[in-house]
């Protein structure tokens, strides 16, 4: 992908009538991680829970580059890298029999933290000429997981707390990178001093997810919608 991305970039570039720069700015219509996140009671012969709860980043952000070519009308590309910072935090607790008629308690919780880049690569086409000009745009897009880091903090009923970060991956990943398809539509206005704005929508579905507990209390989305504004910079190139 960054291979076809850099290549076709190049290609783009050496071709192009028209060269825009700027940012996508994003708010998420749909939710990081689904709905499904609750409480799982524990099996016997030791009693408990384990649960989970959420939280995502709500403006998804980055920059983009539009590049228009010299003899296909209003047909472009679009390559970007819109970013998201995600955090979950779960949380067990087991009840032990001490003697008859009582218990103790031991447990963990621990968050998650982790951004998730996606690099789209859309083909584009916008109607050539007028001060406002409707477009749309469709094309792969990668989302790839970094800067995974998660705390974990351990109890029970007779030692301290302890605290730290395990080693390893979280129990909870399940891909870090992916690949799903894009489609948007969107209106570019007030081409004025070489600056544009163009509110969009976006949707994307990937099929597959960053994160999912085995059980399935707590899965991220395998697919998102955006309400987009992107600010552009450009010119036109002899």
């Amino acid at each position: 992908m960054r291979t076809l991305a850099v290549f076709v970039l190049g290609l783009s570039v050496a071709s192009a009538q028209e060269l825009t720069v700027g940012g996508r700015f994003s708010l998420p219509l749909t939710r990081a991680f689904d709905p499904s996140q609750g409480t799982l009671s524990l099996a016997q012969p030791l009693s408990g829970s384990r649960s989970y709860d959420s939280e995502g980043q709500r403006l998804v952000a980055g920059p983009a580059m539009n590049v228009f070519f010299r003899r296909t009308r209003g047909l472009g590309i679009e390559i970007g890298a819109l970013h998201q910072r995600l955090r979950f935090n779960g949380k067990e607790v087991q009840f032990i029999p001490i003697a008859p008629g009582v218990e103790g308690s031991r447990g963990r919780s621990w968050s998650t933290s982790a951004s998730v880049w996606e690099f789209p690569l859309l083909l584009k086409y916008r109607i050539p000429a007028g001060a406002f000009r409707p477009y749309i745009v469709a094309g792969p897009s990668l989302s790839r997981v970094f800067d995974i880091g998660q705390s974990l903090e351990c109890f029970d009923f007779v030692s301290p707390c302890r605290r730290g970060s395990p080693a390893g991956e979280p129990l909870e990943l399940r891909r870090r990178a992916f690949l799903g398809l894009a489609i948007g539509a969107g209106v570019e206005f007030n081409r004025k001093h070489l600056v544009s704005f163009a509110p969009e929508v976006r949707y994307v579905h990937y099929g597959a997810r960053h994160f999912e507990e085995p059980s399935g209390l707590i899965r991220s989305g395998d697919r998102r919608l955006l309400l987009m504004v992107g600010v552009n910079l450009g010119s036109r190139i002899p």
